[in-house]
């Protein structure tokens, strides 16, 4: 029998977050906590070990206000900034684990990781601090296990980017920064219980490399999840305002959110440090 686990999301936003800088609209300045979105992240928790998902720029105090005392690996969707470029800071946790963490991604996204992050992959000398990282590479549709769960990589479009999603314990898609699914991917997302998709606006407006919500929602249609999720919105989202429209089994994920998997049950929460409450 499969292990239960939880996934924490620690980040829902797109790369500019919300509130943005230099912007006077009503939902950066919203009181709802849940209108709040760092830089899209996700933690995979079991009895055996965490798994991150994507290390942007608020990694840091993102794994703060998770008490979250280790990662065991880290998966990356690709090297956009808002996805690696919390990287650096991993070094506390090699530093108090006395051991690398290890990174899994495609053969591009590990690439630009090694240029961005080359201090990390050579000899600088005594002084100063890097994190220890064990580079992967994970081919589209190789499956691993990691902290007692299987994680299957697959392909999806961003724009003219190729992305990995993952799908979690064959119960748990997380795809996100996507404008195209290829039908081979939709066929690895089918028949699973919780589906996470990005999209950037809540309008019908069409975007060059991310859906927007009508076009995640006939995904999430077509494939049919017992939940349904939507992360790396914009500040054009008013939380409440959007998911009151939603059907009851889709949402809007938000920073803080928890989806707890164990058995045939699913189950939502928030963690103890955010102010959310998951209605």
């Amino acid at each position: 029998m499969a292990i239960p686990f939880s996934v924490t999301f620690l980040g829902t936003g797109t790369s500019t977050g919300t509130p943005m800088i230099a912007c006077g609209c009503a939902v950066c300045h919203s009181t709802d906590p849940r209108n709040r979105r760092t830089r899209p992240s996700v933690l995979i928790t079991t009895t055996q070990g965490r798994i991150l998902i994507d290390c942007g720029p608020e990694m840091r105090l993102q794994l703060l206000a998770a008490k979250t005392p280790s990662i065991d690996a880290v998966l990356l969707t690709h090297a956009h900034a808002d996805h690696i470029h919390g990287l650096d800071d991993l070094r506390q946790l090699t530093f108090a684990s006395g051991n690398p963490v290890d990174v899994y991604a495609s053969g591009q996204t590990l690439k630009r990781v090694m240029h961005v992050y080359d201090y990390c992959f050579k000899d600088t000398g005594p002084g100063g601090g890097k994190p220890q990282l064990h580079l992967y590479e994970i081919a589209y549709g190789q499956t691993i296990e990691l902290a007692g769960i299987t994680i299957m990589a697959t392909r999806h479009m961003h724009g003219t980017l190729d992305v990995t999603s993952y799908v979690i314990g064959d119960r748990f898609v997380y795809c996100t920064d996507v404008s195209l699914i290829p039908e081979e991917t939709m066929s690895e997302f089918a028949g699973k219980d919780v589906v996470v998709v990005g999209a950037v606006r809540p309008d019908s407006k069409p975007h060059a490399s991310h859906f927007v919500l009508p076009e995640a929602l006939d995904v999430l249609g077509r494939l049919a999840p017992r939940l349904g999720l939507i992360t790396h919105m914009s500040h054009s989202f008013e939380h409440a305002t959007v998911e009151a429209q939603l059907a009851k089994n889709r949402r809007l994920a938000f920073d803080g959110l928890i989806v707890s998997l164990s058995d045939d049950q699913i189950t939502l929460s928030s963690s103890p440090d955010s102010a959310h409450d998951c209605r």
